[in-house]
Parts: C-alpha cells; sequence; structure tokens
C-alpha cells in the first residue's frame, strides 16, 4: 500500500480587507502518496498559489487542517517542503555552486556529504563543469535545472511547484520540463505543481486536480496512466495524451 504523506481536511481559506472578505479556497479534501506527482490546473483567481501557500506554511488554513505524516503542518514541519518559483531567483554575486547550496549554507546543513551529493547532482545533471560559473552565462532551461537542484539540496520531503516554466520560451520549456520531470522522478520525490498548461499537466501528473473558479473547490480528481517508461515529452506522443487533455479541457470550460 502506497505511504499517505499529505492530507488535506475541509480546508478552507479567505483573504480579509477593509472592503470585506474574499473567499479563495473551500472544502479542499485531498491526499498525496510518497512518488505521486500532483498536478492542479483551474481557470485564473481560483486559489491556486494560495494553496500552494497554506501547503508550505506561508499561510494557515482558516478552516480545516493539513496533515503532513498524520501530524498538524505547522511552520517548522514545512522545512519538509522545498518551493520552487516560476522565476529561479539565482543570485548573479554567487556561482552556481554557491547557489546551489544556499539552503543548506543558511540551515546550518552544510556538511561534507552534503556538499558531495550536491555536487554529484550537478555531474549528473549536466550542470558541474558550470558551477563556478555566473547565472547570467547560462541559459533559462539550465538556470531552471540549477534552481531544482538548489531546491532538492535540502533533501525536503515534498517539491511545491508554482508555474515554474512559465518564463521560458516554448521550445525551452517542453525541454526543461521533460527535464524536470524526469529528474523529480529519478530522485524519487514527491511533487505537486501547479500550472495553467493542461497539456503540462497531463505530460507529468500521475493525477490532475481540477478547481472551479473562486472560491476554489475541487471539480474533479482524474487520474493520468502511462507506460512506467515514458518521459514527460514522450508521453505528450501517447495515443491516451489527446483524451486525457480533451477531458480537462472539457472540465476546465464548463462553467463559461
Amino acid at each position: 500500500m502506497e505511504e499517505k504523506l499529505l492530507e488535506l481536511r475541509s480546508v478552507g481559506y479567505s483573504y480579509h480587507t477593509m472592503q470585506g472578505e474574499t473567499p479563495a479556497l473551500h472544502n479542499i479534501n485531498f491526499t498525496v502518496h510518497k512518488g505521486e506527482f500532483l498536478a492542479i490546473v483551474g481557470p485564473s483567481g481560483c486559489g491556486k498559489s494560495t494553496l500552494l501557500s497554506l501547503l508550505c506554511g506561508l499561510l494557515e488554513p482558516e478552516h480545516g487542517s493539513i496533515l503532513l505524516y498524520g501530524q498538524k503542518l505547522y511552520q517548522k514541519s514545512a522545512g519538509n517542503i522545498g518551493y520552487m518559483l516560476q522565476h529561479d531567483h539565482l543570485f548573479e554575486w554567487r556561482t552556481i555552486l554557491q547557489n546551489v547550496l544556499l539552503g543548506p549554507e543558511i540551515a546550518g546543513k552544510l556538511t561534507p556529504a552534503r556538499r558531495e551529493a550536491v555536487e554529484q547532482m550537478l555531474k549528473t545533471y549536466g550542470l558541474y563543469k558550470f558551477k563556478d560559473a555566473r547565472p547570467s552565462q547560462l541559459s533559462g532551461g539550465m538556470r531552471q535545472r540549477a534552481a531544482l537542484v538548489r531546491t532538492l539540496a535540502l533533501e525536503p520531503e515534498i517539491l511545491l511547484l508554482d508555474e515554474p516554466f512559465s518564463a521560458l520560451d516554448y521550445q525551452t520549456r517542453l525541454t526543461v520540463g521533460d527535464d524536470i520531470g524526469s529528474i523529480i522522478k529519478k530522485e524519487h520525490k514527491t511533487a505537486i505543481l501547479v500550472t495553467h498548461d493542461l497539456s503540462e499537466a497531463v505530460s507529468l501528473g500521475s493525477r490532475v486536480i481540477v478547481l472551479t473558479a473562486r472560491p476554489g473547490t475541487i471539480k474533479n480528481i482524474i487520474n493520468i496512466k502511462f507506460p512506467e517508461y515514458l518521459t514527460p515529452l514522450q508521453r505528450r506522443n501517447a495515443p491516451e495524451f489527446k483524451d486525457y487533455f480533451n477531458q480537462l479541457w472539457k472540465e476546465m470550460n464548463e462553467h463559461e
């Protein structure tokens, strides 16, 4: 039986201003198992980014609870969760190696063994020969790979991916999505991806959660099944791909 890693029970959240209350999420229930790649899609403003903020401990649910290994998620336990943003946010005054070691350095966990493991990841994913380069000397795709290695350097239990390919041009986006999906699988990590791109959700996800317009509620959860050996890029050419894409498209446009 798959190990239950993360569980959301009746989670709700609203934003409060002087003008009043704006509900963002309502009655969100789902479970994430170890090694799963979950994609979340929905119309703009449906609360996808709010959901990621709740999952990484930046916000606390107003209703319901979020459990990590059966224990309530607090800010301190959110240290087990890595967050990869839309932009790589690599520091130009640090080399690539210094950038990817930043997390362990700040956390006081930069042991010789951790440094060796990170350097090995750079070798495995084709970045080691650029370890002394500055971020501006790398392509957009290589920078995103470096950003992923930086996120993995802290050995998180779960990776949260907030549209990490959206700043890239289309061709690079396909290649980097393939790279990063394959790296996450190779490293046996659990990932939750928020995306506007339905093709991306199908090519990367093992399940796709479809949210309604604000306040976001779960409209449907679609199981995605492809042969295990297919990379994300190869999934796009598989006969099942079109059916999943069309199913998602229909779900997304029924509210219009």
